[in-house]
């Protein structure tokens, strides 16, 4: 269980990483990329839960990918008060 605790918040960090979104965006559509974005949210929620459950030490990448994930949420945040543009939580959530 704890390897796909691990694969689940894996597989969005190499997706935002390899920006696969964007790229989706790109050649396909705009609403299969906001699907992507709202199972990468669910794969880590799914993660997160089932890593927490097992009360286990993280692996670095894990720490580190939570790190990444908490600075762009908080640079988005920040930059949407800078420019004062109305910003909902769930799509500042999703890189």
């Amino acid at each position: 269980m704890k390897k796909v605790g691990i694969a689940s918040l894996l597989f969005p960090f190499v997706s935002s990483t390899l920006n696969i979104q964007g790229f989706i965006t790109r050649f396909y559509s705009d609403s299969l990329a906001q699907l992507f974005a709202y199972f990468n949210i669910i794969l880590v929620i799914i993660g997160a839960v089932i890593l927490i459950r097992e009360r286990k030490e993280f692996p670095k990448m894990i720490n580190l990918w939570f790190a990444f994930y908490v600075c762009y949420y908080i640079i988005g945040t920040i930059a949407s008060l800078i420019h004062n543009t109305p910003s909902p939580y769930l799509a500042a959530f999703i890189p």
